[in-house]
């Protein structure tokens, strides 16, 4: 299944009720889950020291920001910033895991 089948299939599926209150720890430990891997994690040190951001045109301003004409580059930016946690944990730099 690819990912753009996943988020359609997960689409579907009701949310849990707490949602709002879990979904960005649940965030947190996918992404870190994600970047165990030696190949990612150091693509993800590599990027240090610059911020990340979670560009969008599709007005998602709480996971990214959004660079439509209509938000300019508002948004919560909330993936880019659990990336850049994840990548200080794993040792932002080119430091050793």
């Amino acid at each position: 299944m690819s990912p753009g089948q996943a988020k359609r299939q997960g689409r579907r599926k009701p949310l849990r009720k707490d949602w709002e209150q879990v979904k960005l720890q649940i965030m947190q430990e996918l992404v870190a889950q994600k970047f165990r891997s030696s190949n990612l994690a150091q693509k993800l040190r590599a990027t240090f020291p610059h911020e990340i951001i979670e560009g969008n045109c599709w007005h998602d301003l709480f996971w990214g920001k959004c660079f439509c004409p209509e938000h300019k580059g508002k948004g919560q930016n909330n993936l880019g910033k659990i990336l850049m946690q994840v990548r200080e944990s794993i040792g932002a730099g080119g430091r050793d895991e």
